[in-house]
């Protein structure tokens, strides 16, 4: 009898995690855009279940490699500096971010350093850690225009606040996402200021990739419905 009400419990289980969609994404887009965006087809997916767990790119992919996911949620620039190979896994583009070069203000509320730098007095640079894919990308970027002549290294960290903060305190010229500074060019951060112009931000997409092995008839839908 045990067996029977175990496997029956098993059972209920799985029908219960059916009607789940699992999502792995990073730390940004799943405080910044994930609530709004699921928010806006949620009415669509009746009552559908959601879990969502945020991480760091790498156990993302891992999460995604080995089933622990249906979907996993970043942001790609459509090159290779992700660090793993988009083409193993089926995605679609569900939004748009850019990173922004951004500098504390001055007393005539002008930006303290400013793009491109001069050699003779380089600017501080406030970088990701080498292993985020957002901070390859910085790189790629500084590389193609050629800057790094320009930029001198002042601190690193892999958390996009902690860069934030640097730069606020006027401590040197940090790329944050779009998402973040939504009011950047209005009052909700009144001490920062965009150190370059447009051509200087690193624009990007908000990739969903679905996992390659089979998935519930749930997740299936999701799929095709997004």
């Amino acid at each position: 009898m045990r067996s029977i009400r175990q496997g029956r419990n098993k059972l209920q289980s799985n029908k219960q995690d059916d009607k789940i969609l699992k999502f792995s994404s990073t730390h940004t887009i799943s405080i910044l855009f994930f609530p709004d965006w699921f928010r806006s087809i949620h009415a669509e997916l009746g009552g559908t279940g959601i879990s969502l767990q945020a991480n760091h790119l790498e156990h993302c992919v891992k999460e995604l490699e080995n089933g622990s996911c249906h979907f996993m949620l970043c942001y790609s620039d459509g090159t290779e500096l992700l660090g793993f190979d988009e083409r193993s896994f089926e995605c679609k583009c569900v939004g748009r971010d850019e990173l922004i070069p951004v500098s504390m203000v001055d007393s005539l509320r002008q930006p303290k350093y400013t793009l491109p730098g001069k050699s003779t007095d380089p600017n501080p640079l406030l970088e990701y850690s080498p292993a985020s894919a957002l901070g390859r990308m910085v790189e790629a970027l500084l590389t193609r225009k050629r800057e790094h002549p320009r930029v001198q290294k002042q601190s690193e960290s892999p958390a996009a606040d902690n860069l934030l903060a640097l730069a606020s305190q006027g401590l040197g010229i940090a790329w944050i996402s779009g998402l973040r500074l939504k009011g950047i060019d209005g009052d909700e951060y009144p001490d920062l200021a965009r150190a370059g112009d447009r051509s200087w931000n690193v624009p990007l997409e908000i990739r969903i990739y679905k996992s390659n092995g089979p998935l519930p008839k749930t997740a299936a839908n999701f799929w095709n419905m997004i």
